[in-house]
């Protein structure tokens, strides 16, 4: 009975929430949004490995990801990837203009930028590494970063489609679900429209 009247009051509660100014149901709106698809402790440990491979745990800022269509992404959608020198041709644009100039991490000194790669394929990782790593734009010192292999499962054949299953589907589902949250936490974001991850 008491279970049941605590679920009653806050139903009542949503219904007056919900007849307030349009302001107050985003808001509402907003905070069942991020209880519901709040990480449990054991996604945070897991995003904290993550961090920790990608060398991105506390790590210098600027933050630049890089979220490219691979080959996967491009059969399934029948769109042509995109070379990796014009994303990187983006980058170093990105570090040269006067947006990073300013940036705290500016003042004109090389600095530590660390690109992250987010694509449907260890490739990704390893072409933008020929293209940017150790080389310099702007006050940016590049090192290029991401997941690869055991600790990028979407990478996989059967990853990428989502037809993984069990404790697979699970490692994919918490691979792409990292690259999301390094999305949201960049300093400069250069990907593709078509992506639902990107415009997420």
């Amino acid at each position: 009975a008491s279970a049941a009247a605590t679920a009653e009051s806050a139903a009542e509660r949503l219904r007056s929430w919900a007849g307030e100014p349009e302001g107050a149901a985003a808001r509402l709106l907003g905070a069942v949004e991020a209880w519901m698809l709040r990480p449990t402790e054991e996604t945070k440990a897991e995003f904290m490995k993550r961090d920790w491979i990608a060398r991105i745990a506390e790590g210098p800022r600027p933050l630049i990801v890089v979220q490219m269509a691979g080959a996967k992404a491009a059969t399934s959608s029948g769109v042509a990837s995109r070379p990796t020198e014009e994303y990187a041709q983006a980058v170093r644009a990105w570090a040269s203009s006067p947006a990073a100039a300013d940036a705290p991490w500016g003042k004109g000194i090389a600095r530590k930028c660390v690109v992250f790669v987010v694509s449907d394929g260890d490739e990704a990782l390893v072409a933008m590494r020929k293209l940017l790593e150790g080389k310099e734009a702007g006050p940016c010192h590049f090192t290029v970063t991401g997941l690869q292999g055991h600790w990028a499962h979407h990478h996989t054949k059967e990853g990428w489609p989502g037809k993984l299953h069990n404790q697979d589907g699970r490692w994919a589902a918490l691979d792409i679900l990292f690259d999301i949250d390094v999305l949201a936490r960049a300093d400069a974001l250069l990907a593709t429209a078509s992506s639902p991850i990107a415009r997420l």
